[in-house]
């Protein structure tokens, strides 16, 4: 179990060093881009975020995960290579149609979802780099089932670096504005397919079966609808903002989301990783991989509690001294916006049990009722609440996804949760939340106490790891593990 932890672990570190990089560009880059971009230019970049968002689901058909699966679960090389190859020409293919229908219908998007008929050209652009956005989740899902983690990773920060540079560029030296931020994007997305392409070049023959193509739309195509609901809720969210609260109130939302963003790719990189390991646990350890889904379940709220603690209580104090005074209401989002990334988190590992059987019908119903309990929330409480009327209801949205999902893979796999220790994690983070951030102190005393908070969570978990029966062991393996180390060193 140890060596488990420790791998999820290790690739978790390595898909999340790739985000931790570039979120401490982005937070450097933020004082930078809020004096050439207004709130109301931030309203406008995440609504784009919903053409991206909705095309892509789209443009793939679930093709993405069945290239997941059928290669990771394929034992000879050349059935990979057509899995591969079949999976890459059929998104080649839908990815250009959705394209054309999409630059078709660009001045209904502009005037719909932005709200401006002018801002046609952005959707045009967008529509650009969400098409290779589309077609690269083929070679980057072959990178994760081979578990090249380093790879993958690298390749990130590789689209994050170009991204950056030619957007500074663009945006402060050229003054492209909005354009220049998207056209960042799409020099990125563009350099990264070709690149990643490179890296699979062993495994990649353009070759289409017919045979394979059936099979993997069949696994596929229930799970577009569900990855549609699931990340167009967000978005669908911030186009309601724009409705009832206007554009600006969006820009504010973006910021909060963007400050909250470390917990939500920390949970993305240890879903990425988690992912192709259950998948091998499952094949090397299938007589234990119940308890073992258990015990990574509680190591995991641990660890992503103690994260969000760290970001409820520095996030808000440091947008204030980074930002213009424009921005700084959007600083009491921040925490609630965690809560919404943690709900997600649950959402994600609660299917541990599931995927392994090849039945994926039940997944738009997964999906739907996270969808109506978000979207149909929002609507309601968005024009009385204002935008905690929006955060609220996605945080309800995604622990609605997590209990069906929950109560589907019981026929699964039956798997014990120590939910009450979870719970005491969960406790102990808001009482510490809510001591960090009631007090209005001066800088230094601020920094003392928040230190504290941060310190004292890890404590609390590791006397409540301790009571567990089934964890205690561990803790003690740990403990001398550690011990070990420090008379070596």
């Amino acid at each position: 179990m140890l060596r488990r932890i420790k791998e999820l672990a290790s690739d978790s570190a390595t898909y999340g060093a790739s985000s931790v990089l570039s979120q401490f560009i982005g937070f450097f880059l933020l004082p930078v881009y809020t004096r050439f971009l207004t709130p109301s230019d931030y309203g406008i970049l995440t609504m784009t975020d919903v053409v991206l968002i909705v095309f892509i689901p789209f443009a793939n058909l679930g093709i993405s995960n069945a290239v997941f699966r059928f290669f990771n679960m394929s034992k000879e090389e050349s059935e990979q290579e057509i899995v591969l190859g079949t999976g890459l020409i059929s998104v080649y293919v839908t990815g250009f149609l959705f394209f054309l229908v999409g630059q078709s219908l660009a001045q209904l998007l502009a005037t719909s979802i932005i709200g401006k008929p002018e801002t046609v050209l952005i959707v045009r652009i967008t529509l650009v780099t969400a098409f290779f956005a589309a077609i690269n989740t083929g070679p980057t899902q072959t990178l994760r089932a081979l578990r090249r983690v380093k790879t993958v990773a690298s390749l990130n920060v590789l689209r994050f670096t170009i991204n950056v540079l030619i957007a500074i560029l663009l945006v402060v030296v050229f003054k492209y504005g909005i354009i220049g931020v998207l056209i960042g994007a799409l020099i990125a997305e563009f350099i990264f397919h070709f690149v990643s392409l490179y890296f699979i070049k062993d495994k990649l023959r353009f070759t289409w079966s017919r045979k394979f193509a059936v099979r993997m739309y069949k696994y596929g195509l229930p799970i577009m609808p569900h990855r549609l609901m699931t990340q167009a809720n967000n978005q669908v969210i911030a186009y309601l903002i724009r409705k009832f609260l206007g554009l600006a109130t969006v820009g504010l939302y973006g910021i909060a989301y963007r400050f909250a963003s470390p917990l939500h790719f920390l949970i993305g990189a240890t879903s990425q990783a988690w992912v192709p390991l259950k998948f091998q646990i499952f094949r090397e350890e299938e007589d234990n991989a119940e308890q073992i889904f258990s015990s990574m379940m509680t190591y995991y709220f641990a660890f992503m509690f103690f994260v969000w603690v760290g970001l409820s209580v520095w996030g808000p104090r440091i947008l204030i001294l980074m930002l213009p005074a424009e921005y700084h209401s959007a600083s009491v989002y921040i925490p609630w916006l965690g809560v919404v990334h943690l709900a997600r988190g649950l959402y994600l590992m609660s299917g541990s049990g599931f995927g392994f059987k090849p039945k994926t019908h039940l997944f738009p119903l997964i999906s739907l009722s996270g969808f109506i309990v978000a979207v149909g929330g929002c609507y309601l409480f968005v024009p009385q609440f204002g935008l905690f009327g929006a955060i609220l209801p996605m945080a309800a949205g995604w622990l609605m996804q997590a209990r069906v999902m929950l109560f589907l893979a019981r026929s699964h796999m039956r798997i014990k949760y120590e939910w009450r220790t979870i719970a005491l994690f969960g406790f102990s983070a808001i009482g510490l939340v809510f001591l960090g951030n009631n007090a209005d102190f001066s800088l230094p005393i601020f920094i003392t106490l928040a230190t504290l908070v941060c310190l004292l969570y890890p404590a609390f978990v590791i006397g409540v790891l301790w009571l567990s029966p089934r964890e205690r062991p561990r803790i003690k393996n740990i403990f001398a593990l550690i011990k070990k180390k420090l008379k070596r060193s």
